[in-house]
């Protein structure tokens, strides 16, 4: 029966994102992770994403891409954050939909 020693050396990450990174690189043996973080990194989902992302600004240009841009962040905002993301969102965008051309510009110089 042999004995082995180890050295535990405690080191700091900022978020789940950069242990899954030191992990994958070896150069970490044991981490936190939140388990989202793990499930979406596991199935690769911000490297998917980021993927279609560029292809989309690629070919479609920078219109298109900021347009989907801002949708997906309405979509993980609603999901992360809840409801009152979701109210809040609505207020501001019913309030500059019902705003006339002229109406703003009162409302700025005003």
């Amino acid at each position: 029966m042999s004995s082995t020693s180890y050295t535990a050396e405690a080191i700091h990450f900022e978020g789940t994102p950069p242990v899954i990174t030191a992990l994958a690189a070896g150069e970490l043996e044991i981490g936190p992770l939140a388990f989202s973080s793990f499930a979406l990194a596991i199935q690769q989902i911000p490297a998917h994403l980021s993927d279609a992302m560029v292809a989309l600004g690629r070919d479609h240009g920078a219109t298109v891409f900021v347009a989907v841009s801002a949708l997906l962040m309405i979509g993980f905002g609603a999901v992360l954050e809840g409801a009152p993301a979701l109210i809040i969102l609505g207020e501001v965008c019913a309030g500059l939909g019902n705003a006339a051309h002229h109406d703003l510009a009162v409302r700025i110089a005003g």
